[in-house]
């Protein structure tokens, strides 16, 4: 893993103020540029020269529910770094979601999933899509989701096995955990996608509505492969009194989703996203007229 730059020390363009934390690929910290507060990942070179899909999402906000990537670059003295708006919230998760109901959750998600739609359409896969890369912010009643950290692909030899099998691996297709175990680059490549993002949001799904960490704390790759063709995405407890989701509707469209086969998974993750909105709520039916 890169070394955490000092208080003060340059990245770029950019200073740094303090560190947020440490992912898989490296520190994350806040720094300045230009009078704002910009959210730098400092990563291993080998992943900025190896990861295509980042150089499509500088630029623009793509969508409300996806980070804008300011910069890809490398510095001589910190190595490879990313930059992003800096989004001061926490990851997403059922207690932080308390508020809401059911139905409101659902309807959170599938806003957030119409993000991961828009890169999909870029071109652009995430990758990695599980809680920790979605952040909740509230302004005020509203509450927004916002993924983080799409597009990057890790260098298994960059990364401790042990912290990819706790932290990333339990929320990622098989198929693609297979292609990391190869220490192939170009079965990866061949892995990243639109399908594993479909199998990740599934999960992700899961996880919000029920509270469930469906594959997570497991000692070995074994043990994970065997819950991951034996799971069952069961959803209880998540309806309101008042306000029912089909939950058979639900059901099926999660373990469509996170099917083991990718070809038993929707076409698309917009048709994942339909699936989804067909178990919201009815509207009530109109009065007839006297």
């Amino acid at each position: 893993m890169p070394a955490t730059p000092a208080i003060g020390a340059s990245i770029g363009s950019y200073k740094v103020v303090r560190q947020l934390g440490n992912g898989l690929m490296g520190p994350v910290l806040l720094a300045t540029h230009n009078n704002a507060y910009w959210a730098v990942r400092v990563i291993d070179e080998a992943i900025v020269r190896s990861t295509a899909s980042l150089s499509r999402l500088v630029g623009d906000v793509l969508h409300p529910a996806l980070v804008r990537y300011k910069e890809v670059g490398a510095d001589p003295a910190s190595g490879g770094f990313v930059s992003t708006d800096f989004i001061d919230a926490k990851p997403i998760a059922r207690d932080a979601l308390s508020g809401l109901r059911a139905a409101a959750k659902l309807e959170l998600l599938l806003q957030t999933l119409e993000g991961l739609a828009v890169l999909h359409q870029r071109g652009a896969v995430h990758g990695c899509l599980k809680p920790s890369n979605v952040l909740l912010r509230r302004k005020g009643s509203e509450v927004q989701a916002i993924i983080i950290d799409a597009g990057f692909a890790y260098v298994p030899s960059a990364i401790n096995a042990e912290r990819l099998l706790r932290y990333a691996y339990p929320w990622m297709a098989p198929e693609l955990v297979d292609a990391y175990q190869s220490g192939q680059r170009g079965a990866v490549d061949k892995a990243l996608t639109p399908s594993v993002d479909i199998y990740a949001a599934g999960l992700l799904v899961a996880h919000v509505l029920s509270g469930r960490l469906l594959h997570t704390q497991v000692r070995s790759l074994d043990e994970l492969r065997q819950r991951v063709r034996s799971g069952s995405l069961r959803l209880t407890g998540i309806n309101d009194p008042h306000q029912h989701l089909d939950l058979r509707q639900l059901d099926a469209a999660i373990r469509q989703a996170a099917d083991p086969d990718p070809a038993q998974r929707p076409s698309s993750l917009r048709a994942f996203i339909e699936a989804l909105r067909g178990a919201l709520p009815k509207p009530a039916a109109a009065p007839s007229a006297a």
